[in-house]
């Protein structure tokens, strides 16, 4: 058992292809750049400010957090440290979203980036100082720019999902039964 970034280029070396990096690297175009900019300037976000994205969604439920647990972190963060909360998501995800920021204290501490292009959510990821989240695209976007994180590992493979990148804290249970990689959990 090895990370996935491992698995892709033993593959390729398989065909001849090598000098593969292991470490996944993301390009931003200046057109996605300044969206994302106009984005949080509109918002009222400025570069001095501790920017702190959070992702509360995930494709399986049997690998997201409760969304009571993130609102919890988010109003301590915006209370303790004065964040400014970038909370993302996909069109699936927005009530998740709204339903989390309507718990939390004051307006121009939190945004809400639903349903983005890829290209402008990450140009607001490599702006953020942490990323907090489930195992996700979103954390391993976010890793890849070298944002430190936090996330919830679920029943994912710990071996082979974990974020690539400095400073990431992944928190799982290790049960009996994972890592299972269901998508429900039925024990």
């Amino acid at each position: 058992r090895v990370h996935f970034a491992e698995e892709a280029p033993y593959l390729l070396r398989l065909l001849g292809i090598s000098g593969v990096p292991l470490k996944p690297r993301l390009f931003i175009s200046e057109e996605a750049e300044a969206a994302a900019a106009g984005i949080l300037a509109d918002a009222g976000f400025t570069g001095k400010d501790l920017i702190v994205s959070i992702h509360p969604g995930g494709v399986y439920s049997s690998k997201r957090w409760a969304p009571d647990r993130f609102a919890e972190v988010a109003a301590r963060l915006i209370r303790d440290y004065g964040a400014k909360l970038l909370f993302i998501g996909s069109e699936d995800e927005r009530a998740l979203v709204d339903g989390i920021c309507a718990s939390l204290p004051g307006p121009g501490n939190v945004l809400k980036a639903v349903n983005l292009r890829p290209d402008i959510l990450c140009a607001l990821l490599r702006r953020s100082r942490l990323f907090i989240g489930n195992n996700s695209g979103p954390l391993h976007m976010a890793a890849a720019f070298g944002v430190p994180g936090v996330s919830t590992m679920g029943p994912a493979d710990p071996v082979k999902w974990p974020p690539l990148g400095p400073d990431q804290v992944v928190l799982r249970s290790d049960l009996k039964c994972s890592p299972c990689n269901k998508g429900v959990c039925k024990g």
